[in-house]
């Protein structure tokens, strides 16, 4: 959701409120000041729970196509389409009081009172971001890569033993994260790359 841009702004509650279905909200109807996301654009993503069909830019926890189904599913060895339901009873308890991980609102229909109050919007929001500069020195010791995709994850430094060896974010990706080689000062064997067979860039620079 953080990678997505599912963090909740007062600019983007009528998109919320929409369930991402238009984007007039945040492009032409947008608040002053606010960035525009076009069609050419990626739109901040939120998770929807129980939605009506339909196009939207949010993702369905509750279909077997999202990212999450596909994470669950290379994670815990979950077949897709028990992850599907898994996850749809797992946000809500995240976003119980006593556990307080993800924001929820009601959207569509049960904004107006339907059955199932658990469905809606999932989230984050500011106060579930914490945000610190990292030096250059802590750049190079809190990033992990997958040798597969060559995607880059940047964590807390202190924290690369717990992500190591967890698949790859990316959605179908079928290798891990590791610790990438560190190129070698000069007289000590020359360097060493990191080789990748995609193209997927990573994200650097500050950790959350």
């Amino acid at each position: 959701m953080r990678i997505s841009g599912g963090i909740r702004h007062e600019w983007l509650d009528r998109f919320i409120d929409a369930e991402g279905r238009s984007r007039y909200s945040v492009w032409g109807g947008r608040p002053e000041g606010m960035q525009a996301f076009g069609w050419n654009s990626d739109a901040p993503a939120f998770v929807l729970v129980g939605a009506r069909s339909g196009r939207t830019d949010f993702e369905r926890v509750d279909t077997k196509e999202s990212w999450y189904a596909d994470f669950a599913e290379r994670c815990l060895g979950m077949d897709r389409a028990l992850a599907t339901g898994y996850l749809a009873e797992l946000l809500p308890r995240l976003a119980d009081a006593e556990v307080g991980a993800l924001a929820h609102r009601h959207t569509g229909e049960n904004k107006a009172g339907g059955n199932n109050r658990e469905n809606g919007v999932y989230g984050l929001t500011p106060g579930h971001i914490r945000v610190r500069p990292l030096t250059d020195e802590q750049t190079a010791h809190a990033a992990l890569a997958c040798p597969e995709c060559g995607w880059t994850q940047t964590v807390p430094p202190e924290r690369v033993g717990v992500w190591q060896g967890l698949p790859c974010p990316l959605k179908g990706c079928a290798g891990r994260l590791a610790v990438p080689p560190r190129t070698l000062p000069a007289g000590q064997g020359g360097t060493t790359s990191w080789t990748t067979t995609g193209g997927c860039t990573g994200r650097r620079g500050h950790t959350a």
